[in-house]
């Protein structure tokens, strides 16, 4: 018979049936049958193990443990006992096919073989952020769990590491890598939505102080698309420069915009609200606008726009 096809068979049988099997070998002191027995897949525990020392087979416990298939939890708990910790973990991790790794093994014992699935199970989250790789990290969903590994990382200055992360929804509970990303990533810091009192510990009394900053350090393209500070401090060189031509006109510098752009971005009808209030009758006649121009008393213009 195949040895697949024997483990099969072998697997059939409770944990008791494969002890009594292998106990029976040994007190026959039948130590090359017990061994075949444990090659064909009959499950070791501590039981068997102790029955190996009292039937004087504790020279042939490690070459047991190397032919066996099948494992119980048990035995590392006898081998730490037997052997001592270090040594014991250190040869059950060897073979974690064989047997199951993750409630026994010590925490220090699965950072160094490198067991994070196994580590996550545990909660051992500071334990993952000083040691897990950053693709390994970046699978944390949880916001609790995230927040301990950006604690660890932030005792271990690793603030790159935490801007690649991009856990952004948690920075508001660390003003320390706020004060990172000020001095270092404005990138970042700008897509967050600070609080008053995130702006006064960044240093600034007020937002507009907070947009006046990022205009001067290297972000004037996000300030002239993404804000009005421009609107609010009567910018227009910058409001031309970004085409904001909506936000001119209703500043009333007609004389800055370039109707054709304007409408281009915004379309014909809403610019030709604009142009109306501007009494730019070319801009009318061109889109056809009659009513307008009669409206205004534009006799002429409003004949012209018919043809």
């Amino acid at each position: 018979m195949d040895d697949k096809k024997r483990l099969e068979l072998i697997n059939l049988n409770s944990i008791g049936q494969s002890e009594l099997a292998l106990y029976d070998a040994l007190r026959s002191g039948k130590i090359e049958y017990f061994l075949s027995l444990v090659k064909a897949g009959h499950c070791i525990t501590a039981f068997i193990l102790n029955s190996m020392i009292d039937n004087g087979f504790e020279d042939k416990i490690e070459e047991t443990l190397k032919l066996s298939q099948s494992c119980k939890e048990n035995v590392l708990n006898f081998l730490i006992s037997l052997w001592g910790q270090e040594k014991a973990e250190a040869y059950w991790s060897k073979y974690p096919k064989k047997r199951k790794r993750d409630t026994k093994l010590s925490i220090s014992e699965l950072v160094n073989i490198q067991a994070w699935d196994v580590l996550m199970l545990r909660n051992a989250y500071e334990e993952l952020a000083l040691f897990a790789p950053m693709e390994i990290l970046k699978t944390i969903e949880k916001s609790k769990k995230r927040k301990i590994v950006l604690a660890v990382l932030i005792t271990e200055n690793r603030f790159k590491d935490i801007v690649a992360l991009d856990w952004y929804d948690e920075y508001h509970s660390f003003p320390t890598i706020l004060k990172y990303l000020l001095k270092h990533d404005l990138k970042s810091l700008r897509r967050l939505y600070l609080s008053e009192q995130e702006y006064r510990f960044l240093g600034f009394d007020t937002r507009d102080d907070f947009h006046r900053y990022l205009y001067e350090n290297g972000e004037k393209d996000y300030v002239g698309y993404q804000t009005d500070y421009f609107v609010r401090h009567k910018m227009f060189d910058e409001l031309v420069h970004y085409n904001r031509y909506r936000d001119l006109a209703r500043l009333e510098r007609y004389d800055l915009i370039d109707w054709d752009k304007f409408t281009n971005i915004w379309g014909v009808k809403e610019v030709a609200f604009y142009a109306e209030k501007a009494h730019n009758w070319d801009y009318l006649i061109k889109h056809k606008y009659h009513k307008a121009l009669l409206k205004h008393g534009q006799l002429w213009m409003f004949i012209k726009s018919f043809f």
